[in-house]
C-alpha cells in the first residue's frame, strides 16, 4: 500500500504537479491538450534535491541516478514543505544504509583489533 504524503502544483497555471508518497516522487507536466509527461522516481534512487527561489515562487529539482524530475513555479511555502517531506523520507533510507554498512564494518574491524591486542 502506498500513502500520498504531499502534493503541490505550479501557480498560476497548475500545469505542473509534484506528488510525494512514502515510496516515490511523481512529477507530472501537462504540455498541451494531448501531451502529458510523467516522471516517477523511487525514493531509494534519489541522489539530490535542489530548490531555487524566484520571489514568492520556487522550483524543485529531484536528481536520481537515471532520471530527473522538476516542477517550476510552486508557491514558496509549498516548495519548502515538499522539500522537508522528501528530506524526512530520505533520512531513514540513508540512515539504514549507513548504519547497516558501518555496523558490519565496525564490528569486523573491532574484532580484528581485539585479536591483535590479545596477541600482544
Amino acid at each position: 500500500m502506498e500513502i500520498l504524503i504531499g502534493a503541490g502544483a505550479s501557480h498560476p497555471k497548475p500545469t505542473q504537479q509534484k506528488y510525494v508518497s512514502d515510496k516515490r516522487i511523481i512529477a507530472h507536466k501537462i504540455e498541451g491538450i494531448f501531451e502529458n509527461k510523467k516522471n516517477e522516481i523511487p525514493l531509494s534512487s534519489i541522489s539530490s534535491i535542489n530548490t531555487s527561489t524566484k520571489g514568492l515562487g520556487a522550483n524543485i529539482d529531484i536528481v536520481a541516478s537515471n532520471n530527473n524530475a522538476s516542477v517550476e513555479h510552486l508557491h514558496l511555502h509549498i516548495a519548502q514543505e515538499l522539500k522537508k517531506i522528501i528530506d524526512s523520507l530520505m533520512i531513514p533510507l540513508l540512515g539504514n544504509t549507513l548504519s547497516n554498512d558501518n555496523t558490519q564494518l565496525d564490528v569486523a574491524d573491532q574484532i580484528k583489533k581485539l585479536a591483535v591486542f590479545r596477541n600482544r
